[in-house]
This record gives structure tokens, C-alpha cells and sequence, in this order.
């Protein structure tokens, strides 16, 4: 995946690896219950060169999270790289 992001002329400029727990997981998610429970199945056929399409596996290993707003983007960095590194 990282190969791949870095083929397309993108930068990375923070990486963590981490497994979430699943308090995390539900905490994190909880906004997203009950939507779109199959969203990588559709999207390999919407959209079949995206990260999710490629990598995705199922509704719980979808390969990738994206922010659905842009103001979110911040608050969301911070619970990885801070809230959930402490």
C-alpha cells in the first residue's frame, strides 16, 4: 500500500502502525454504525484503482479511513497519533 501511494506522487510525511482494540475500533466508529456496512465491496466496482478497492478486504479490514469531513481531519490525526500513542 505504501508503495503504492508513494507511486502515485504522494508524500507521507507521519506513519504509524498500530492494531486497534476493539473499544478503540467502537469508540472511533461509533458515528459510522449502520452505514454502508458493505462500502468495500461497492467500491472495488465504483471505484476499482482506489487504496479501499486495492487492499480492502471486508467491512472490517477496509484497508484505509478517510475523514468524511475535512474539518474532522485534525481531531482524527490527533486520536492516532496522540490519544492513541499515550
Amino acid at each position: 500500500m505504501i508503495k503504492t501511494i508513494l507511486d502515485e506522487g504522494f508524500e507521507i510525511s507521519a506513519l504509524q502502525m498500530f492494531n486497534m482494540e476493539r473499544a478503540n475500533a467502537e469508540e472511533f466508529y461509533e458515528i459510522y454504525k449502520g452505514v454502508v456496512a458493505e462500502y468495500p465491496e461497492i467500491a472495488r466496482h465504483l471505484r476499482p484503482g482506489t487504496l479501499r478497492a486495492l487492499f480492502g478486504k471486508n467491512k472490517i479490514q477496509n484497508a484505509v479511513h478517510c475523514t468524511d469531513l475535512p474539518e474532522d481531519g485534525v481531531l482524527e490525526v490527533q486520536y492516532f497519533f496522540k490519544i492513541l500513542d499515550s
